[in-house]
């Protein structure tokens, strides 16, 4: 499963892994979709387990789309993370499912 073969980038201290602005990858459902990340909430805030917490826009879609994420659900959006996403976008066409979410649609 190559979603669990890419291991998530882990902070070894407090600091982000991404800032607001970054562009990034988060994995949704069985893809991985572009996002921008929005907001950074520091550990300790919300239902964070003691992480950061990223809000994260995805690329094209509405904003209802928007929703607060753990690292573990994110990657770089560099070569790397760009292979996963096609990988798991083909295993997605062969089984035959549908992405999850409709652009500009109430998603489902």
């Amino acid at each position: 499963d190559p979603r669990s073969s890419a291991q998530p980038q882990m902070s070894t201290d407090s600091q982000p892994l991404f800032k607001e602005g970054d562009v990034a990858l988060c994995l949704h459902g069985t893809g991985l979709y572009d996002v921008r990340i929005m907001e950074v909430k520091p550990p300790g805030e919300g239902a964070s387990h003691g992480q950061h917490l990223y809000k994260v826009h995805y690329q094209g879609w509405k904003k209802n789309w928007d929703e607060m994420v753990q690292a573990h659900r994110l990657r770089r959006r560099d070569e790397e993370g760009l292979e996963l996403k096609k990988k798991l976008a083909e295993e997605m066409v062969s089984s035959g499912r549908r992405e999850g979410k409709r652009k500009g649609g109430a998603g489902g």
